[in-house]
């Protein structure tokens, strides 16, 4: 902070390039990738979204692009801390593994 004088810079780090290429081999990083592709890439988030709850600590929401024949489902359990991820398309469902 005091060599930039730019508030920000407290808890910020800087790679190296060579941190870099490191960093994105951790599996931690390519399943944040891959979720990075498959929301830019589906179709489904194109569509109509809703939410609800499936119980206490369950939560769905949903994308659904009719006119496309794709959706995409995320079930979320915040009492064990996992989610599943659900793409139909044309009426064939899989589980999107990260």
């Amino acid at each position: 902070l005091e060599k930039t004088k730019e508030g920000r810079n407290i808890n910020r780090h800087y790679y190296s390039l060579a941190e870099i290429d490191e960093t994105v081999k951790r599996p931690v990083v390519q399943q944040l990738f891959n979720l990075l592709k498959f929301r830019n890439t589906s179709k489904a988030f194109d569509g109509e979204f809703s939410v609800k709850a499936l119980g206490e600590k369950e939560l769905e929401i949903v994308w659904n692009n009719a006119a496309a024949g794709v959706s995409a489902k995320l079930v979320a359990n915040t009492g064990d801390k996992t989610f599943t991820i659900t793409e139909t398309v044309n009426g064939e469902s899989k589980e999107i593994t990260l």
